[in-house]
C-alpha cells in the first residue's frame, strides 16, 4: 500500500510537471488561447474513444470468463477491467494489473488457477495485437517514420523485441505448464535455504494445486480456437480505438484534411510499444517524452506541449482517476490488499 502512494505522488508530480512545462513553452496566453479555441466536440469524442477501449477491455475479459464460468456478470468484468486499469497505472511495467485482476476474480468465485490462466489468455491477445499493429505499420508506413525520425528504427526493434518475448513468455506458460511448475518449484527450494523466509514452504502444497487448477483453465482455453479469434478482434477493435485519440485532438485543433489519420494512429501504436517498457508508473516521463518525438510529426511546434498535456489526461490519467475510483468503492478493496 505504501508504494501505491508513492507511485502516485510520482504520478501526480509527473502531471504538475507537465502542465507547468505547458504554460511555460507554449507561453501562458498561447496556451489560453489554443485552449479557447479548441473544438470540445472532438475532444469527448476521444474520451468516448478510451471509454471504447475500457469497454473493449471488459468484453475480451468475459468472453474468456464465461467459457469457464458460465454464471460471470459483465458487470464484474467491467469492473475487473477498470481495477486492472488503474493497478498498471500506477506500477511500474504496468506489474500490478494482473494480480489485482486476479484478486478480484477470486473474490468473486472464480478459483485462482482458474483466474490466473483467464488473465494470461488475455494478456496474449492484448500484446499479440500490440505487435501485429507494430508490423502492419513497419510494412506499410515504416520509411515515412525512417525519414521523418531517425532513431525509429531502434525504437521500433526495441519494443517490438520486448512485445515479441513477451508473448512468447505467455505461450509458453500455457503450453508448457510443466516447466513453469518446475521454475516454480526451484524458486521455492532457494526460498527454503533463507531462514526468514522458510515460513512461505507451508504455501507450496497450495501452490501445486492452484496449479493444476491453473492447468485445467488452461486446457479449457488454449485449444478453442474460435474464443482466440473472438477475443483478438475485440482487441483489434478496442486498440483502433484508443490509437485514433491523438487524431481526434488534431481535429479538434486544427481540422480536417491537413494529415494522414493512418499515419498518426500508426504514430500512437508505436509510443504505445515503446513506452509500456519503461520502468515508471504509467511510463511516467517516457510517454511524454515519445510522444513528443512523434507528435511533432503531426503538430505545429507551439501546440504540442498542450497536445500531450490532453493526450495524457485522456489515454493515462483518467484510468487514474476512474479506475480508482471503482477500486474504492468495490467491497473487495483492492487497494488495502496491496
Amino acid at each position: 500500500m505504501k508504494k501505491s502512494y508513492i507511485n502516485l505522488i510520482i504520478i501526480t508530480a509527473t502531471f504538475v510537471a507537465l502542465f507547468v512545462l505547458v504554460f511555460c513553452t507554449s507561453g501562458f496566453n498561447d496556451a489560453v488561447n489554443l485552449f479557447m479555441r479548441m473544438k470540445y466536440g472532438w475532444i469527448l469524442a476521444a474520451f468516448c474513444c478510451m471509454v471504447v477501449y475500457w469497454a473493449g477491455d471488459a468484453v475480451v475479459l468475459h468472453i474468456i470468463t464465461t467459457n469457464i464460468n458460465r454464471q460471470f456478470r459483465f458487470r464484474d468484468s467491467f469492473k475487473i477491467s477498470m481495477i486492472g486499469a488503474f493497478f498498471s497505472s500506477i506500477t511500474p511495467f504496468a506489474s500490478g494489473g494482473q494480480p489485482a485482476q486476479a484478486y478480484i476474480m477470486v473474490k468473486n468465485g472464480v478459483k485462482a488457477g482458474h483466474a490466473a490462466s483467464i488473465i494470461v489468455v488475455k494478456s496474449i491477445t492484448h500484446q499479440a495485437v500490440i505487435v501485429i499493429y507494430s508490423l502492419i505499420v513497419i510494412i506499410f508506413r515504416g520509411s515515412f517514420f525512417i525519414s521523418k525520425i531517425p532513431e525509429f528504427f531502434y525504437f521500433y526493434l526495441l519494443g517490438f523485441f520486448l512485445n515479441s518475448l513477451v508473448v512468447v513468455m505467455y505461450v509458453l506458460i500455457i503450453y508448457k505448464r510443466d516447466v513453469a511448475y518446475k521454475i516454480t518449484m526451484f524458486l521455492f527450494g532457494i526460498i527454503n535455504k533463507v531462514p526468514l523466509l522458510k515460513k512461505l514452504k507451508k504455501y507450496e502444497d497450495k501452490l501445486e494445486r492452484e496449479l493444476e487448477y491453473y492447468g485445467h483453465g488452461s486446457d479449457i482455453l488454449k485449444n478453442n480456437s474460435r474464443l482466440l479469434v473472438k477475443t483478438t478482434l475485440v482487441q483489434i477493435i478496442k486498440f483502433t480505438f484508443f490509437f485514433s485519440i491523438p487524431y481526434l485532438i488534431f481535429i479538434s485543433i486544427e481540422g480536417f484534411g491537413k494529415i494522414n489519420m493512418w499515419d498518426m494512429v500508426a504514430a500512437q501504436s508505436i509510443i504505445t510499444m515503446i513506452a509500456s517498457y519503461i520502468p515508471s508508473p504509467g511510463s511516467a516521463g517516457a510517454a511524454e517524452g515519445t510522444g513528443y518525438i512523434f507528435f511533432s510529426l503531426f503538430f505545429k511546434t507551439g501546440t504540442i506541449a498542450p497536445v500531450i498535456l490532453i493526450w495524457r489526461m485522456i489515454t493515462y490519467y483518467s484510468s487514474v482517476v476512474f479506475g480508482g475510483l471503482v477500486s474504492m468503492i468495490v467491497p473487495e478493496k483492492p487497494l488495502k490488499s496491496s
